[in-house]
């Protein structure tokens, strides 16, 4: 309600019938004084008789002739002293009106029931910048006395900043301009500053003003603190508005929204389409039916969408709750955020999944997680396809594929489970299934856990992957090494015993002859067959049909060399320093060879053949070469050396070390050495 032209406070206005279409919140207090009903809009006003005369003539009047009426209606508010009641007609309804037109009467107004009772703050200022009157409100409010605010001028109380900024607005008031809101911040006794929200009504005739003033102090500290928060957090906070007629505006959004969005806070809340036309078109309709849809149900509105901007393109996230309003449009609170990030990391995160599902796919490898509270489980596609169990069957449930686990593998299974609980992480440990179908399949699984930030288990996860193949094959493959394995030790079985053969041959021969140089000749061969055959002996000794130990083969065949070339072999005596090395038998075949030539050259040359002598073999092996070194203590010397080199034996010797692409040393020092040096590298 207003006062017209005229300088007071409005208490109701009603209609012909007596009855109220506006209600002051003054007259409300004033009413509750006094104890008269509560007048409610629409219900008709309760007066006294003589009040009661004085409105209906006063309405008679204003219905022949609508017009403003100066009348004597202090019967109308019993106490209240005033200059005057103007009654305000608008041909519908009339407003009654309190005027105030001197000092005298000014004071009785302040010492009127409504100007004492209220809990807002009134006053009246001159334009001498000092207050006439004040009520009590503003002793409660800022700690000065009503004569010490009076004392002096108005401006003294205010903050600094707000009288430069309330100058300012007076120097742009229009000329005769009635009314004035503004918000500023005054001075308590205390020393801290309250907000006051003002509104002001100016008689320019009088030269004065009428004012009420309003204690928003935390709503102005919430709004601030609103304001740091808004400018805190790493987005925008925006109201978005939808009007019945299905316009839209924004009536608050942050600071933030020009880094966000590259629109400045000036034309977003000027002109919403200066947000919507940054926004890609093809997340428009997305947009608007996510709108539509929580304004429909009144539902959390959630949506991503991008926007295009000088900086390239952006990823944002809105959602807020939305709010019925009076006129019946949609309120939205809503903070935006930028995801640009978040959605790099989740559409990295996708081609990564994409790629490991299409790896495991590929492979058919089954993945699988468990809730361990929840006992959930979750397969992908190669999981179904592993246990033979559609998705129906499945049902997530963890007792499934349990069921399929084979009976003896039942306990190992529930062994794992105990200490992937534990937190271990298990690898490469294989189990079988029966399927649906009754196959059985083999397969071999790596699970580990996952912990939240309290290092609780709140997953686990594995990887099954079906090696039934791979199981059959490694079955036929063990069958096939094992036949192999039997006809290479019958190979060996054979070889030795023709060699065996052959050498009995040759002892026969050589019985039925004379001649010494073939008897010699046959003893030579006979002793290299003897180092072949050994070598077969040996290998039908062992699992292995391809390596041999180096200190067993190399012992026993010089001790049977000694046996078959000496007459008296126990006069030999043997000093073995020989390292035990699993070898390639083609190797050491080469080297019984080479140690058969030596032996049969000592026997024959270094000691006289009735006394015989020591004989040392030595085997070492230094990172990748073997060393063998054969020697005697005899009567050799370097004549002897050079003239045995043209033999036989010797240059057989230089054969077998050439085939093992190695070296020979033959020296003469207190006896004969032959040293044979080779990487196996070569």
């Amino acid at each position: 309600m207003s006062s017209s032209n005229q300088n007071g406070i409005v208490l109701f206005s009603i209609d012909d019938e007596l009855c109220y279409t506006g209600i002051n919140q003054s007259f409300l207090h004033w009413v509750r004084e006094q104890g008269f009903p509560k007048p409610v809009i629409g219900e008709k006003i309760t007066l006294d008789d003589k009040s009661a005369k004085v409105l209906s003539k006063v309405g008679a009047e204003l219905k022949t002739q609508p017009s403003t009426l100066k009348s004597d209606c202090s019967a109308l508010l019993d106490g209240l002293e005033f200059q005057e009641c103007i009654v305000n007609s608008g041909g519908e309804s009339c407003s009654v009106t309190l005027c105030f037109a001197s000092a005298v009467a000014q004071k009785k107004a302040g010492e009127s029931p409504f100007f004492n009772l209220s809990k807002d703050l009134f006053s009246i200022t001159d334009f001498n910048n000092h207050f006439v009157e004040l009520n009590m409100a503003w002793e409660d409010l800022l700690g000065y006395t009503i004569e010490e605010l009076k004392a002096r001028p108005f401006h003294d109380f205010l903050h600094p900043d707000d009288y430069k900024r309330l100058q300012e607005l007076l120097e742009s008031q229009e000329e005769n301009q009635e009314f004035m809101y503004l918000i500023n911040r005054y001075r308590r006794k205390d020393g801290e500053y309250v907000w006051l929200e003002w509104k002001a009504s100016i008689d320019y005739e009088n030269e004065l003003s009428y004012a009420v003033a309003r204690d928003v102090t935390q709503l102005q500290n919430n709004e601030i603190r609103l304001q740091h928060l808004a400018d805190s957090v790493p987005g925008a906070l925006l109201q978005y508005r939808v009007y019945p007629d299905g316009s839209d505006e924004v009536p608050y959004i942050s600071e933030q929204v020009e880094k966000l969005w590259g629109v400045s806070r000036e034309e977003a809340l000027a002109n919403t389409q200066s947000l919507w036309k940054v926004i890609h078109e093809d997340d428009i309709p997305g947009m608007q039916a996510s709108i539509e849809q929580s304004a429909k149900d009144m539902s959390f509105w959630d949506y991503s969408w991008r926007i295009l901007t000088k900086e390239g393109m952006k990823w944002l996230n809105g959602r807020g709750y939305p709010r019925k309003l009076a006129d019946g449009g949609i309120l939205w609170d809503t903070l935006i955020l930028d995801i640009s990030r978040l959605k790099k990391v989740e559409q990295n995160l996708t081609h990564t999944n994409r790629r490991l599902e299409l790896a495991a796919n590929a492979s058919n490898m089954g993945i699988w997680e468990l809730d361990p509270k929840s006992s959930e489980l979750i397969w992908n596609d190669a999981m179904h396809d592993i246990y033979e169990v559609s998705k129906a069957d499945f049902r997530n449930q963890v007792e499934v594929p349990l069921s399929l686990v084979h009976p003896e593998d039942q306990q190992a299974i529930n062994d794992a489970m105990d200490r992937l609980l534990n937190g271990e992480i298990l690898t490469d440990y294989r189990f079988r299934i029966k399927t649906p179908s009754g196959r059985i399949k083999h397969l071999e699984a790596h699970s580990s856990v996952l912990k939240d930030d309290h290092n609780q288990i709140v997953k686990l996860i594995g990887v099954n992957e079906d090696i039934t193949d791979f199981i059959d094959k490694e079955k036929k493959l063990e069958e096939t090494i094992a036949q192999k394995e039997m006809l290479f030790r019958e190979l060996h079985h054979r070889i030795k015993n023709n060699l065996n053969l052959v050498s009995s041959f040759l002892y026969i021969k050589s019985t039925a002859s004379k001649d010494e140089q073939l008897l010699e000749f046959i003893k030579e061969i006979n002793g290299r067959i003897i180092s072949i055959a050994k070598t077969h002996d040996q290998l039908l000794k062992l699992e292995e049909v391809d390596k041999l130990y180096s200190e067993s083969y190399l012992c026993e065949l010089v001790n049977t060399l000694c046996n078959t070339y000496a007459q008296h072999p126990e006069q030999y005596e043997l000093k073995f320093d020989i390292e035990n090395h699993k070898m390639p038998v083609d190797h050491l075949l080469t080297l019984g060879l080479i140690a058969n030539e030596v032996v049969s050259n000592i026997v024959k040359h270094a000691y006289p053949i009735e006394e015989g002598g020591p004989i040392e073999i030595i085997f070492k092996k230094a990172g990748d070469s073997y060393t063998m070194q054969i020697c005697d203590k005899g009567n050799g010397s370097e004549e002897d050396l050079k003239g045995n080199s043209q033999s036989l034996g010797l240059q057989l010797i230089d054969l077998l070390v050439k085939q093992l692409k190695g070296t020979l040393e033959r020296s003469v020092d207190g006896g004969v050495s032959y040293k044979i040096s080779y990487s196996i590298t070569n």
